[in-house]
């Protein structure tokens, strides 16, 4: 069984004795995903990931005190970010048109409604093979085996939306969104998390944003090398950059972004 990383069980630890304390008996099970359970976790840059099952259906008053435990343990730990959902039994597992409303937090503030959450068929299936189990029985109790052309149509739709659009604003230079991209925080979302999406669409599986800006690096024309390894540093906190200008390395950014959200609409290799 994996284990958390000290500094992360000192914080989950005290989550969850202070939800427990002012909630009990509402937790069926807790399951941290994400980076930390894909092997991919910084401290001070990676946040905490969790799915928590609860046993019933809350009152609103329930989840305002579930918000202040949040609240409660981002003062006692600043530098730690909890985000994550709380779904049903019914719920759990569910497709991401199916699953309908989730209590989410999202490191700030409790959300409520069909559009929020960290939870859809990218979590089942992580939760699912990699998932580390803190309270309850495993993910595999709970859910079905994911068909891995439901995880497949996901990533195509993906890319073909969320990054297209994101690609799009960040191509507006002196938009917010395009200084934003100057940014090397937006540089490595950018690069590694299109990624992420080309490694699932190809081997069906789900990495870390680090392993899958290797595998990328590996696949791609000489051309976007260079952006690649500079999101990987990124990644890692190397000081040391492959740019010297911010603007050109957006602009490489950008060329990467439109040059794979084409793979994703393409049956051709990458690197033709």
């Amino acid at each position: 069984m994996k284990t958390l990383p000290k500094d992360v069980e000192v914080v989950v630890n005290h989550y969850l004795k202070a939800f427990n304390e002012k909630l009990p008996d509402l937790v069926e099970s807790f399951y941290i995903g994400g980076s930390i359970a894909l092997d991919d976790y910084h401290a001070g840059k990676s946040d905490v990931d969790f799915v928590c099952l609860i046993n019933r259906d809350l009152e609103i008053s329930e989840m305002k005190i579930i918000e202040e435990v949040h609240k409660e343990i981002s003062s006692k730990h600043p530098k730690k970010v909890l985000d994550g959902s709380y779904v049903l039994t019914e719920q759990f597992g569910k497709l991401d048109e199916d699953i309908g409303p989730t209590i989410y937090f999202d490191g700030k503030k409790i959300k409520y409604d069909g559009k929020s959450g960290n939870v859809g068929i990218v979590t089942w299936f992580i939760l699912k093979k990699y998932g580390i189990t803190l309270v309850g029985k495993t993910p595999e109790h709970y859910i079905p085996p994911i068909d891995s052309n439901d995880l497949v149509s996901y990533v195509q739709l993906n890319a073909n939306t969320y990054w297209a659009n994101w690609t799009e604003r960040a191509s507006k230079k002196f938009s917010v969104n395009g200084l934003l991209t100057l940014s090397g925080r937006k540089v490595e979302w950018g690069v590694l998390g299109i990624s992420r999406l080309y490694y699932t669409l190809h081997e069906k599986d789900i990495v870390s944003k680090y392993d899958a800006g290797k595998y990328v690096l590996e696949r791609v024309p000489s051309k976007f090398s260079r952006i690649l390894k500079e999101a990987l540093r990124i990644r890692k906190g190397e000081s040391k950059s492959y740019y010297r200008s911010p603007f050109k390395r957006r602009k490489d950014t950008l060329l990467f972004m439109k040059h794979m959200i084409h793979q994703f609409n393409d049956k051709t290799d990458l690197d033709q």
